[in-house]
């Protein structure tokens, strides 16, 4: 199988999610993201919905998106070496851009 957007880093499907830099989204733009980005249907999207936000607050944290991806990730398979690879390179990538940025400060 080819390459999904869930195979990359949850780090970086976090901070395409958190656009406005809070350390958190809304349930609902979470639901919106796993459909419209992540190619969840509807009622898959909802139950991430819940998944992320145990506390019925309506706010999902990294770290519940994070759980959230790990479960993904389990449910479609640990052996999958187009994912290491590409989160390993995307990694590398953010890395390389974070130094170069430290540099030009």
């Amino acid at each position: 199988p080819g390459e999904s957007p869930l195979d990359l880093p949850s780090y970086l499907l976090f901070a395409c999610l958190d656009a406005m830099c809070r350390w958190h989204c809304t349930t609902g733009e979470l639901i919106a993201f796993a459909t419209d980005c992540l190619g969840l249907g509807a009622y898959e999207a909802a139950l991430a919905g819940e998944c992320c936000d145990p506390s019925g607050r309506g706010v999902v944290t990294y770290r519940d998106f994070r759980r959230l991806c790990g479960e993904l990730d389990r449910s479609r398979g640990s052996l999958r070496p187009g994912r290491d690879l590409l989160r390993a390179t995307s990694r590398a990538a953010l890395l390389e851009a974070t130094q170069a940025q430290s540099a030009v400060l």
